[in-house]
């Protein structure tokens, strides 16, 4: 192997081996709730985020309140964290998972598949933000007060924006 071609491989494993991090985070944003297309509930989550170059997992859990309505759900997702630039700060990620969401563990209780692209960046001071879109489809769903074929199978969309520490 020539020394041009060391350095090169040299240079990638140094570029990978700067995408290996994980974070704990806290998310503020509307929810997204199965059978409700338009987010209405605000919702607050706490997770973890592991990357390891281009693949990571994310596992959270969320609380969406409105009043008297409280729900909470677990979400688990495999993200892949899509190559970055050299010297970019910031970096775009695809997320796909699934969601258990019910009135805090009673029955009865909501499952979904998500899928979250978004991108986080780092700060300065070397801790994470990101901002992503959730965007979730019942594959079971008795939550609906009117459970019926057409509310039952509405994906949910949220937006939500999140602070690593």
């Amino acid at each position: 192997m020539k020394k041009n071609d060391q350095k090169e491989v040299q240079k990638k494993e140094n570029i990978s081996a700067k995408n290996k991090n994980s974070f704990n985070y806290v998310r503020v944003g509307p929810g997204a709730i199965p059978g409700f297309a338009i987010p209405l509930y605000p919702t607050l989550g706490f997770g973890r985020r592991v990357q390891n170059n281009n693949h990571g997992y994310d596992i959270s859990i969320d609380v969406h309140s409105a009043l008297l309505i409280n729900l909470i759900s677990l979400k688990g997702e495999y993200m892949f964290f899509f190559p970055k630039a050299t010297q970019s700060n910031h970096q775009y990620y695809l997320g796909s998972g699934v969601n258990y969401e019910s009135f805090f563990f009673f029955p009865p209780s909501s499952i979904s598949l998500e899928v979250t692209p978004g991108i986080q960046y780092k700060r300065k001071s070397g801790r994470y933000n990101f901002i992503q879109l959730d965007i979730t489809h019942p594959i079971y769903n008795p939550l609906s007060v009117e459970y019926n074929s057409l509310k039952k199978n509405v994906p949910g969309i949220g937006l939500s924006v999140g602070f690593g520490f």
